[in-house]
């Protein structure tokens, strides 16, 4: 079987981790990598064995015989390199969220749908199969009519140490959760109340905790959470659930536990069981899951599981928020 030739374009912390992932996969080349600081993209190339470059566009007309690229740039630039992809009829993996504007977001989609390309935004929790056995059992109307929503996404203040203000809550984790929200439901956001809290993270120019009430198109409310505050002494790397509760019946996913916890007298730890373990020299679980999506796609000519309007909208919902945050009321999506 001829192997599906890649390229990657961001070798950051997501980057790097998805071009491993993708190494490993038998049916997948990765034969460019790219990152604006060379000493990043020298690493991967070499460690994966592909060219490295510092300009996107000179690494996707270097390789005419790549039919995909994956874009893990920060959401501020995706716009770019998915555009120049997409002209050049390269199908695209793309991280969430497709872009921080939402007209740079349709600009994205509407490309690729004009173009005919695979374009696969990565919301990553549609590949947990938690959600995707939650979001199956409303649809098959085992709890009734959807009256309300409760979703919960909680990660380590490191992360928005390290995000530092380049971007914000409901863009960063927020587009998870509504989009959640939204599929796992089968109801649009429609209305958004949100306030937000800013102490242990000012530091960082962002904010702690954003809480937000929202009105699904069915009349149904939905409450989400969301935080950058686990404390790394807790042991767990997030924490995270969602409760779908209806006229007869409830859904209830709970990530908190891994099935697994290690502890000593100066250590708690909760390894990851789910997202991307290690299995014998082999990364598995949620992220490979989506990538090797993408590569299906592409080998197998299918349609991709995230719609293109799902993931503007969970875009539009993110900036309501932050909008209902400035206003001090709430917003139309």
């Amino acid at each position: 079987m001829e192997k599906i030739k890649v390229l990657f374009v961001g070798c950051g912390n997501m980057g790097a981790r998805f071009a491993r992932i993708a190494a490993q996969m038998g049916e997948v080349e990765i034969v460019g990598v790219c990152d604006k600081m060379a000493a990043t993209a020298e690493k991967v190339g070499q460690e994966l064995k592909a060219k490295s470059y510092t300009d996107h566009n000179k690494m996707m007309d270097a390789h005419p015989e790549a039919v995909g690229v994956a874009i893990t740039t920060p959401e501020w630039a995706h716009k770019e390199p998915a555009l120049d992809a997409i002209r050049r009829g390269l199908n695209v993996f793309v991280e969430k969220p497709v872009a921080d504007t939402v007209k740079e977001s349709e600009e994205i989609i509407n490309a690729a749908a004009k173009k005919g390309i695979k374009l696969l935004v990565d919301h990553t929790v549609r590949f947990d199969a938690r959600y995707i056995q939650a979001r199956a059992a409303v649809q098959r109307g085992d709890i009734g009519e959807v009256v309300n929503v409760y979703g919960r996404r909680d990660v380590p203040n490191a992360i928005g140490n390290y995000v530092n203000g380049r971007t914000n809550l409901p863009l960063f984790l927020g587009v998870h959760e509504v989009d959640l929200i939204s599929w796992v439901s089968g109801h649009k956001i429609v209305k958004v109340f949100a306030k937000d809290v800013t102490k242990v993270m000012a530091k960082a120019n962002t904010h702690d905790c954003v809480a937000s009430v929202m009105t699904l198109d069915n009349g149904a409310l939905a409450l989400c959470e969301m935080a950058w505050q686990v404390p790394p002494t807790q042991g767990r790397q997030q924490n995270m659930c969602l409760q779908v509760r209806g006229t007869e019946g409830v859904v209830d996913i709970s990530t908190y536990e891994n099935g697994v916890g290690i502890f000593n007298a100066k250590a708690a730890a909760h390894p990851d069981t789910f997202y991307m373990p290690d299995i014998y020299g082999r990364t598995l679980g949620v992220w490979p899951y989506a990538f090797m999506h993408f590569i299906d796609c592409i080998r197998l000519n299918k349609t991709p599981a995230m719609a293109h309007q799902d993931a503007v909208d969970s875009v539009k919902v993110a900036l309501a928020m932050m909008e209902s945050i400035k206003q001090g009321k709430e917003v139309q999506v």
